[in-house]
């Protein structure tokens, strides 16, 4: 099963270590400027008619240091985002490639909201912990132990004196923990419950409209964006604490120094060169020493995300990957359940589709009709038994090949944002100019003509919602059939189509050269069907029964399309 990736790879500890050599020449450099002005101001004050190259010197080097450390920090930038971002890259695909794995079941129990958080939300916080976190304090501490070592150097009462301030703060940012994590907990927690109300209801607004629910929804909503914003303040209270020390830490050690500075100035165990270079070395460290502030808030966000994105891991099931690599070869269209059984619905069913045949497939809501044809297309796999195709097990063909052969139009399938002709070429990745022309022609859909209601330009909002339902009837069958599939299994292709999109649906059943098998109940395409799979007949709702249009019960292959 897939999981989050791993921090560092190759790439990212290249990146990581640059970031290292970035931080030590920063510290090098603030050590630089210190030594420079310790050198400077112990030549004034060691020489009363200083010359003009006693302060220049010092002055040009500590401007040349200074540039240095502009461009360090601007390449530091730069390196702490490549990281963050090439982490997210990763774990981005890794978490589509897992939905894209998981049975249509799987999908189903994700929620739209809560995946769009993982996918953004949940994905910025890693970042974040990464480029702001990880790598930014990975640069700042090498910067404060370099800034320490060079305090010692000059100085080894004010290097004590700043360690020990630095060493308390610390202790007491870590205590500030347990509360910061409390509350980023609940933050995500509430932000989490709204926004999948908020995607559920924008998505069902007409409904709350048409049931005169506005304003309990509207109660709804107030009530969950009062809770949300107590919870942030709270974690803004929270996480400002941690800040605020941080900045009380950085003033604190600045204040250390200088006041052992003069306390030893005052015993002539330290020079007006050494304070003065402290005090530098400590203002040039503290921006380092304000950032740890905000690390641990990263940290803390981001050990949320993970359980958040590590849970989508643990979510099935997933497709398992085909058997065998042997291409498919000529198709002849023949399909075949043996005894295949599929959660509470679909139990030991065996039937055969022969080829070129019209099935017919009946039975009421929720018996599984539209399970068999996911089964058959392998968005789910069978608890038990086996489907064949041509005599192939399906689950030794590569699901890509599978589903070209075999094709399903279902109004459970939505359009996508773009045209027409990019929705109708969606259902094949490899269809050609005329194989686009051909699908829209045999779904009645004149897709050459500018005039006409459904032309090849014609744009199609996110579901297809600004397309009639029989528009987006005719563009979902057009899209089944780009493929040139053997096998055209259909899901109420009856609903929604208006004349002409029934009358297109007939001559597709009628002329298709391959295999169709067809969710129905409707008269006119029932009688349409070679053979009929009543399922769930008479008084045993979970027997999968099967007769022909003779309206002789049969079961197993006892069919008169099987040898």
């Amino acid at each position: 099963m897939s999981s989050l990736p791993q921090l560092f790879n190759r790439t990212r500890g290249t990146i990581l270590c640059q970031l290292v050599l970035n931080g030590f020449a920063q510290a090098v450099a603030i050590g630089g400027i210190g030594l420079a002005l310790k050198s400077q101001f112990d030549a004034m004050q060691a020489a009363a008619n200083s010359n003009l190259t006693i302060l220049v010197s010092p002055a040009i080097i500590m401007a040349g240091l200074a540039m240095m450390i502009a461009i360090l920090k601007w390449r530091e930038r730069i390196d702490m985002e490549r990281l963050g971002q090439d982490y997210v890259f990763e774990t981005r695909m890794r978490i589509f490639s897992h939905i894209n794995g998981m049975s249509a079941h799987g999908i189903e129990e994700l929620r739209k909201g809560v995946v769009m958080l993982r996918f953004v939300n949940d994905l910025t916080a890693l970042r974040q912990w990464i480029s702001m976190g990880i790598a930014s304090g990975i640069v700042a501490l090498t910067i404060l132990i370099g800034a320490l070592i060079f305090l010692t150097v000059i100085n080894p009462m004010i290097g004590a004196a700043a360690l020990a301030v630095m060493s308390v703060g610390a202790v007491a940012i870590l205590l500030l923990g347990k509360r910061v994590d409390h509350t980023i907990r609940e933050a995500r927690r509430r932000r989490g419950n709204i926004a999948g109300n908020i995607a559920e209801k924008l998505g069902n607004m007409v409904m709350i409209q048409a049931f005169g629910q506005r304003r309990t929804e509207r109660k709804k909503l107030r009530r969950q964006s009062k809770s949300l914003q107590k919870a942030m303040i709270n974690r803004a209270s929270a996480t400002g604490l941690v800040r605020a020390l941080s900045y009380l830490v950085a003033s604190m050690t600045l204040v250390a120094a200088m006041g052992v500075g003069a306390y030893a100035i005052h015993n002539g165990v330290a020079t007006t060169g050494e304070i003065v270079a402290a005090f530098g070395i400590v203002s040039l460290a503290a921006p380092a020493l304000n950032g740890f502030g905000r690390l641990f808030e990263y940290w803390k966000n981001a050990d949320v995300a993970r359980e958040k994105i590590g849970s989508i891991f643990h979510k099935g099931p997933a497709l398992a990957a085909s058997t065998s690599r042997k291409a498919l070869g000529r198709i002849r269209g023949e399909l075949r359940f043996d005894n295949v059984s599929s959660g509470s619905v679909i139990k030991n069913f065996s039937a055969c589709a022969a080829p070129g045949a019209v099935i017919a497939i009946k039975g009421r809501s929720g018996i599984g009709k539209t399970t068999l044809l996911r089964l058959a297309q392998r968005l789910i796999d069978p608890d038990k038994g086996t489907i064949y195709l041509d005599g192939r097990d399906i689950l030794s063909v590569r699901t890509g090949e599978l589903r070209r052969v075999i094709s399903l139009a279902s109004s459970l399938m939505p359009l996508m944002r773009g045209t027409i002709w990019s929705n109708i070429a969606y259902g094949c990745a490899k269809a050609s100019h005329n194989d686009i022309q051909d699908a829209a022609r045999i779904a009645g859909i004149m897709i050459n003509n500018p005039h006409a209601a459904l032309h090849a330009d014609r744009a199609v909002h996110e579901q297809g919602t600004n397309l009639s339902a029989g528009e987006r009837a005719r563009v979902v069958l057009a899209r089944a059939l780009v493929s040139k599939p053997k096998i055209l299994l259909l899901d109420e292709p009856e609903q929604n189509l208006d004349e002409l999109g029934m009358a297109a649906l007939r001559r597709t059943i009628s002329t298709f050269s391959g295999t169709v098998v067809m969710v129905t109940h409707d008269p006119g395409f029932l009688a349409m069907a070679d053979d009929i799979w009543a399922l769930g007949a008479g008084y045993q709702p979970a027997l999968s029964l099967i007769h022909n249009r003779s309206g002789q019960h049969l079961t197993g292959f006892d069919q008169r399309n099987v040898n």
